[in-house]
């Protein structure tokens, strides 16, 4: 999926396993752009971290069910 350069979204049971998460993800993909979306964020981070992902420079986003509701360019 990463290869053929579509992104992909993690969904996260839980906003408390975000940062673990991001940590695993980013030492698997060292070299892949990563981003998270979740409530926690403060509305300035959430407004850039969805332009990152509508933009496609995140090729993987990890969220919780908020994300649900942002559509990105590069899902299928």
């Amino acid at each position: 999926m990463l290869a053929a350069g579509r992104q992909a979204l993690v969904l996260v049971p839980e906003i408390n396993l975000t940062p673990r998460l991001m940590q695993e993800f980013s030492e698997r993909f060292p070299d892949t752009p990563l981003l998270s979306m979740h409530s926690g964020l403060a509305d300035g981070e959430r407004t850039q971290h969805w332009l990152q992902a509508q933009d496609g420079a995140a090729a993987i986003v990890l969220g919780t069910r908020l994300q649900f509701s942002f559509p990105c360019p590069g899902w299928r």
